[in-house]
């Protein structure tokens, strides 16, 4: 109930956000990111465009824009932020599994950011075929 009241405030505070694909909230800080992933819906591991973080406490409001960075913020573990009921949700928490079996997951503070994320992949000799991830030879 609280996180509700964190973003509705949030919500009232910034206006109608175009273009937020994933909601973060913290429990133990009145805090709310609003994150925009344009190919959220394609890509399994998107690259984050715009972040609005919104301090409830301090009033403040906070922006960054990704799309002129090399190296932008990416999402992993994609089946969380998806619904429970969402038919692509069993297909990425799938992905996921194999990613954390072939040891992508081993340092998490390495691959936030796309270049972090592709040294892993190289390193793993491993590569994106769409949705599928396949060993190099």
């Amino acid at each position: 109930m609280l996180l509700r009241a964190y973003e509705g405030c949030a919500r009232a505070f910034i206006g109608d956000l175009v273009e937020a694909d994933v909601l973060k909230l913290r429990r133990g800080s009145p805090r709310v990111s609003y994150l925009a992933y344009p190919d959220f819906d394609t890509d399994p591991h998107p690259k984050c465009e715009e972040s609005f973080l919104v301090k409830l406490g301090a009033r403040e409001i906070s922006y960054r824009s990704y799309t002129e960075s090399t190296n932008p913020p990416i999402l992993h573990r994609k089946e969380e932020f998806l619904g429970i009921d969402d038919p692509r949700r069993d297909g990425f928490a799938k992905l996921t599994t194999q990613e954390e079996k072939w040891g992508l997951y081993e340092a998490p503070e390495r691959i936030g950011t796309a270049n972090g994320w592709s040294e892993v992949l190289t390193e793993k000799n491993a590569v994106f075929r769409g949705r599928r991830l396949v060993r190099l030879r």
